[in-house]
């Protein structure tokens, strides 16, 4: 009877030990997909933050340029007008 009882125990003894070193492993390859995942996440936000910076110089440019642009129309109607005047 004792035997057959320590058996029994050392059984689940063994499952347990099984059980927790297969859920060590699950961790494990958790916390290493999670460290994955958040790599690439970090990698997609500097990507988009460089684009949403690169457009905003694009906008900052194209504004600049029309404003010249707008400056120099200004000044050849001016000088038309003068022209016409004369």
């Amino acid at each position: 009877k004792f035997k057959r009882k320590f058996k029994q125990k050392s059984k689940q003894n063994i499952k347990k030990k099984n059980k927790k070193l297969k859920n060590l492993t699950k961790n494990k390859q958790n916390k290493k997909q999670n460290k994955r995942l958040k790599k690439k996440q970090k990698k997609q936000k500097t990507k988009q933050n460089i684009k949403k910076k690169k457009q905003k110089i694009k906008k900052f440019n194209t504004y600049k340029k029309t404003k010249k642009q707008n400056k120099r129309l200004k000044k050849d109607k001016k000088k038309t007008k003068n022209k016409t005047k004369d």
